[in-house]
């Protein structure tokens, strides 16, 4: 596994982080003995830079985790914004899918061109 699937850092890095793991596991395949050298190699190649990763995003959500004031404030704001951004933004959310004919029935039957 490379990438966000093998250490979800959370801060925007994922494709990299991945690109980043597929050069180093190439270089760590290529030059050691046996895969499970490889795979030790890669891992202690990568370990360092992934823990400052992964220690900087815990950091930036631990940052903008709202106190216990700070929840009520934004809970008081939803109860009385929320009804606006549904009416502003609802078109967002209304898709109705068409409905798919029955097995055996005629394509026209459902169709919502016809």
């Amino acid at each position: 596994m490379v990438g966000d699937a093998a250490h979800p850092v959370g801060v925007g890095h994922g494709a990299s982080m991945c690109i980043e793991d597929a050069l180093e596991l190439a270089v760590a395949l290529s030059s050691a003995p046996t895969v499970p050298a490889a795979l030790k190699a890669y891992d202690e190649t990568r370990r360092p830079r992934i823990d400052k990763l992964l220690k900087h995003g815990h950091n930036a959500r631990e940052s903008k985790r709202p106190g216990a004031v700070k929840r009520q404030i934004n809970a008081a704001n939803m109860r009385v914004l929320l009804p606006f951004f549904e009416r502003a933004q609802g078109y967002l959310y209304d898709y109705e899918p068409p409905s798919l004919p029955a097995v055996g029935a005629s394509p026209s039957a459902t169709s919502r061109l016809s």
